[in-house]
Parts: structure tokens; C-alpha cells; sequence
């Protein structure tokens, strides 16, 4: 990425570093800015890059709220192949703090995630409320 670009914190799109709004998305850069911590890391969940993502799924995982679930599960289902992710996922579903939505999202992911070893960690998480990556 050359000086004079920028990436658009909204849709992840690389744009003139000169442009206040992003031609792909139409969002203001200081629009993005006057959004939450909590809000900017749901929206990293859908970054191009895993290491962004995973940042952004372990800092969620920290925080155990509940309002994280949904998003985990779809990032985790939107990236089927990326095992360490999944399982990561996992670990953060974990640590939120209402036993009913925790439940119904490691469930969701025992029951549709692709690879195996995502969906065993997830069922056995359900089972006993902790992870093991065994």
C-alpha cells in the first residue's frame, strides 16, 4: 500500500488516503471513528486478514458479552478451513457470562461447523462449560 492510501475501517478496501468517505462503502472516516470499541471489534470479525480477526476474536472473548455470540459463530462459519480460528472461537464463546446464549452458540457451531475437530471442542465446551483443545 503506497503513502497516499488507506485502508476503509468499514468494509476493509483500500482507497485514497486523501478521500474523507469510502467510494466502496460510502463511510465517513470520522464516522468510523465515533463508533465503540465493542462495535469496531464485531466489524473486525470480518477483516481479510486472520490475524486481524483473531485479535479481534480473542479481545471479545475478554469482554464475555453476551451480544459477541452470534458474530463469533458466523466468523467462524464464514471461515471454514481455519481451524485455529474455530477453536479460538470456541475459547471465547467460553467466557461469556450467560449460560443460554453461550450454550445455543457452541451448540450452533457442534452442529454446523465443517471441521471436526472445531465441532468436538465446541460440543465438549457445551458439555462441560470449559474448553480442551484435545
Amino acid at each position: 500500500m503506497a503513502k497516499s492510501e488507506q485502508f476503509c475501517l468499514n468494509c476493509f478496501a483500500e482507497f485514497p488516503a486523501a478521500d474523507e468517505i469510502c467510494p466502496h462503502c460510502e463511510v465517513s472516516v470520522s464516522e468510523f471513528d465515533q463508533k465503540g470499541y465493542f462495535e469496531r471489534l464485531l466489524n473486525a470479525l470480518f477483516h481479510p486478514l486472520a490475524d486481524c480477526r483473531m485479535g479481534a476474536i480473542v479481545a471479545l472473548g475478554l469482554l464475555g458479552k453476551e451480544q459477541s455470540a452470534e458474530p463469533l459463530v458466523d466468523c467462524a462459519l464464514r471461515h471454514p478451513i481455519d481451524v485455529p480460528e474455530g477453536l479460538e472461537i470456541v475459547r471465547s464463546l467460553v467466557k461469556i457470562g450467560n449460560p443460554a446464549v453461550r450454550q445455543r452458540a457452541l451448540l450452533r457451531i457442534a452442529d454446523e461447523h465443517p471441521a471436526r475437530g472445531v465441532r468436538r471442542a465446541a460440543w465438549q465446551a457445551a458439555r462441560s462449560g470449559g474448553f480442551s483443545a484435545k
